[in-house]
């Protein structure tokens, strides 16, 4: 049985409760709702009375829901006693991406997680060319004068710099 564009597009998913709460922002107010389903084309909104008034029929909004940032706009709406259920079609996602600056990591000390191994290759870099610097492995090498010599120069650069 095939099914048609408009049959995919019409096909919802219900939302959990317990995962159903959003942010509606209609221009600088920021109002509390709740997904009640979700589809490819959309979003059925859960508001309050009150907040739907403020709605226009095709005005676009900004909807934040499950660390998503959406404009929609109002295609739809069914009002109760208590709350009102809107249908918003997906205009845009207008969710901030981080992009990596650079695949090294950075020098710059930051708030980083426990899993992060930045401090592990630093360390780890820091050993290696404690060993290639030592006079016994260093020299057998040959690595040791060169190290040792660029260490030289790099401390009395900081030096002539701190004078």
């Amino acid at each position: 049985m095939m099914t048609s564009e408009e049959d995919r597009k019409a096909y919802r998913c219900a939302v959990a409760p317990e995962n159903a709460s959003a942010e509606l922002r209609i221009g600088r107010r920021r109002h509390l709702a709740a997904v009640l389903d979700i589809s490819r084309a959309g979003f059925t909104v859960r508001i309050e009375n009150k907040v739907s008034k403020g709605l226009k029929d095709g005005g676009e909004y900004e909807l934040l829901f499950a660390g998503e940032h959406w404009r929609v706009k109002k295609e739809s709406h069914y009002a109760d006693e208590n709350c009102t259920s809107v249908g918003f079609s997906r205009v845009e996602d207008i969710t901030n991406v981080e992009t990596p600056g650079s695949w090294l990591p950075s020098l710059l000390i930051t708030q980083r997680v426990n899993s992060d191994p930045t401090l592990l290759m630093y360390l780890l870099i820091a050993v290696i060319f404690a060993f290639l610097a030592l006079p016994g492995m260093g020299d057998s090498l040959g690595t040791a004068p060169r190290i040792q010599a660029a260490i030289g120069v790099i401390c009395q650069t900081i030096w002539d710099m701190v004078q």
